[in-house]
């Protein structure tokens, strides 16, 4: 065996110097990062401030989730508690909400990829709002959102039937109305190629 193979193999791995490292710590690139994200939190929220301000646009798609909140709750509660034909009317509301969220979910489909070809819409921004909406428009359509989610699986877990299980369809009229709102009045940056 040579000399050389033996002094790798008895070496001692070096010492690192007593002084302090000028790389940054881990908990050091996390405070760094979270004082980078609450930046662009505050930011954004400053933009949608001015553009917004008080004024909410698209309220009637809002008020209109809150009426499909309100129309398949009552229906199938009244459906649950009295039966008979109640049942049959909480059926065909929840089957005409269904179809009508199919509508709208189109509709805010073909207004996305309208305006896709000038603003830089981001999916999942525009299912949920993030960041470009204000607060108060994603809390009132996912809140009619949740109460739709409720007021049909309630009835539909309750009653033995089948009639008020439909009542579970008609969420897809406050997703519709949040895809559409976020596709005609979300704030997006312009593509970058007409931004010159």
């Amino acid at each position: 065996m040579s000399r050389r193979t033996d002094d790798r193999k008895t070496r001692k791995p070096a010492r690192p110097s007593s002084g302090r490292s000028t790389q940054p710590t881990l908990a050091d690139e996390r405070s760094a990062a979270q004082a980078g994200a609450a930046e662009r939190k505050a930011a954004a929220q400053a933009r949608l401030d001015e553009r917004f301000g008080d004024d909410t646009p698209g309220s009637a798609l809002i008020v209109a989730s809150w009426v499909a909140a309100a129309a398949v709750t009552l229906t199938g509660l009244a459906g649950w508690a009295f039966g008979g034909p109640f049942e049959i009317a909480a059926l065909i509301v929840s089957l005409v909400l269904f179809f009508a969220g199919m509508v709208i979910c189109t509709i805010g489909f073909v207004v996305a990829a309208s305006r896709s070809r000038r603003d830089q819409l981001d999916l999942g921004r525009l299912a949920l709002l993030t960041g470009v909406a204000p607060r108060r428009v994603r809390n009132s359509l996912f809140g009619a959102l949740v109460v739709q989610i409720i007021g049909g699986l309630v009835p539909a877990i309750a009653t033995k039937g089948l009639e008020l299980d439909f009542g579970t369809l008609v969420p897809l009229v406050g997703v519709g109305l949040i895809f559409w709102w976020g596709a005609a009045y979300g704030d997006f940056p312009p593509r970058p190629e007409l931004a010159r």
